[in-house]
């Protein structure tokens, strides 16, 4: 894949999202970035502008590890899909009451992507998670 949008496309969502919660929630952004790094590296003759950006993450992984400490694969697992499933359970209720508008969707968006992340914990893809990001994925397609 030597285009680098699209290179771009399968990292920067997660990297998006890590901003958005850093505040909020620091290990769910560390497991963003995280993911990142394993879409990065899946990356057949990637881009020298992901190569870079790939450096940077690994570089701040480094960095939060210690503030996110101690790291525990099935309970972060499970942390992170928590988080993707009150996103989802948010914008699944505004959907319901018919009050639904962009931000609904984009709430449905963020939470499939935090369902993806919800793998990085125990690198292992969550069944109940992957079910639960196409159910996000097409609310977005329903409000679009």
């Amino acid at each position: 894949m030597a285009d680098l949008e699209a290179q771009k496309k399968l990292v920067l969502p997660y990297l998006q999202r890590a901003e958005e919660v850093q505040a909020v929630d620091l290990k769910v952004a560390y497991y963003c970035r995280l993911w990142a790094v394993d879409q990065a590296l899946k990356i057949t003759n990637r881009h020298k502008e992901i190569d870079g950006l790939l450096r940077a993450l690994l570089i701040q992984l480094e960095k939060d590890k210690p503030r996110v400490a101690p790291l525990d694969p099935e309970g972060d697992k499970y942390h992170c899909e928590s988080f993707a499933s009150n996103i989802f359970r948010r914008a699944n209720r505004v959907d319901r009451a018919g009050r639904a508008n962009i931000d609904t969707a984009r709430a449905f968006w963020a939470s499939s992507v935090f369902y993806d992340v919800s793998a990085a914990p125990s690198r292992a893809p969550a069944q109940r998670a992957s079910e639960h990001g196409m159910d996000a994925r097409a609310g977005v397609v329903f409000l679009c």
